[in-house]
């Protein structure tokens, strides 16, 4: 098996918030009755991350290796609106600044939105600045998210804020999560981070220096 190359600064950056947030969205998964997990696993046709293979989807996204998966997201936020969040992660090239996040929003047993993150691309073209599109396919556009054929991919293209992967991902959880002082991305982060204040709070300052 080939080894993992080092990690950069920006990606162990990266990799740590995507580890300690994915763990409190597996933890809130695991309290999920089993009527909806099942329900849930068939509609996602058992592309849900187990425990035993987040370690390996998230580390894989220094690779370039795929085993893209559904990561579900916390509950914190937004569960009065939608039943259940889904994300996943990916990157176009080997450089870490190509990663791409998709967005999958459970609002109830039949409907369902999807949306997906990405870095700029080439300057001249459309899309040459982050942004977030919906979508009708997604995990490398391997899976069918079964959308109406009207809705649009490629337009509008929202502009998204941040200069990194890393901020781009703090936006997309401020979209799901809301930046609210309690039951918002702060809390979310002070639960990532139970034991190290100072890095749920460097991550919140990032997230709100990037919007500013």
């Amino acid at each position: 098996m080939k080894a993992r190359r080092a990690d950069t600064p920006q990606m162990k950056d990266l990799r740590n918030l995507l580890t300690n947030y994915s763990k409190l969205g597996m933890a809130d998964w695991g309290k999920a009755t089993q009527a909806e997990k099942q329900a849930t696993t068939t509609l996602l046709k058992n592309r849900i991350v187990a425990d035993h293979e987040l370690a390996t989807t998230i580390n894989d996204i220094g690779t370039g290796a795929d085993t893209a998966r559904f990561i579900p997201m916390p509950l914190i936020g937004h569960s009065k609106a939608l039943r259940r969040c889904f994300f996943a992660l990916h990157r176009t090239t080997q450089d870490p600044a190509s990663m791409c996040f998709d967005l999958l929003l459970c609002i109830d047993d039949d409907t369902r939105l999807a949306f997906r993150f990405e870095p700029p691309d080439l300057p001249g073209w459309a899309h040459s600045y982050r942004h977030v599109q919906m979508s009708r396919r997604m995990l490398r556009r391997t899976f069918d998210v079964s959308l109406p054929p009207w809705i649009p991919e490629s337009f509008p293209a929202f502009p998204v804020r941040g200069s990194d992967p890393t901020e781009m991902f703090l936006t997309m959880l401020a979209s799901v999560h809301g930046l609210g002082t309690s039951d918002g991305v702060r809390e979310v982060l002070q639960n990532a981070f139970p034991n190290n204040s100072l890095a749920s709070q460097r991550y919140f300052e990032r997230l709100t220096s990037s919007l500013a």
